[in-house]
């Protein structure tokens, strides 16, 4: 809903009530990636990713985080489609999306 702070202290809340609780960190994860606060998102994620490896939300969060650094996307956090790649071929210059087989 845009409120990334009252989301993160919800977060926070829930985290208190279960520290295990996986999407509580995942999703504080991607709050804190909306406020650019890589290195909280960062460590949130990693977190989420210890509790439930291989959880898809936190996967691409952790991607995002990479990006935003313009780190290499590890192929161990990729979903299929390695972000980083993609996102070199997006930022040459009349790049367009490569045409899947059977997709426009």
């Amino acid at each position: 809903m845009g409120d990334n702070d009252r989301a993160i202290a919800d977060y926070n809340t829930a985290i208190e009530l279960n520290p295990k609780y996986a999407p509580a960190y995942a999703r504080r994860g991607w709050a804190f990636i909306s406020k650019d606060d890589l290195t909280r998102a960062e460590a949130d994620l990693d977190k989420a990713l210890d509790l439930s490896p291989g959880d898809d939300y936190a996967v691409r969060g952790r991607a995002e985080v990479y990006q935003r650094q313009n780190k290499p996307v590890p192929e161990t956090l990729s979903t299929g489609l390695h972000f980083d790649k993609f996102r070199r071929l997006m930022e040459q210059p009349g790049a367009e999306a490569p045409a899947q087989e059977g997709h426009p």
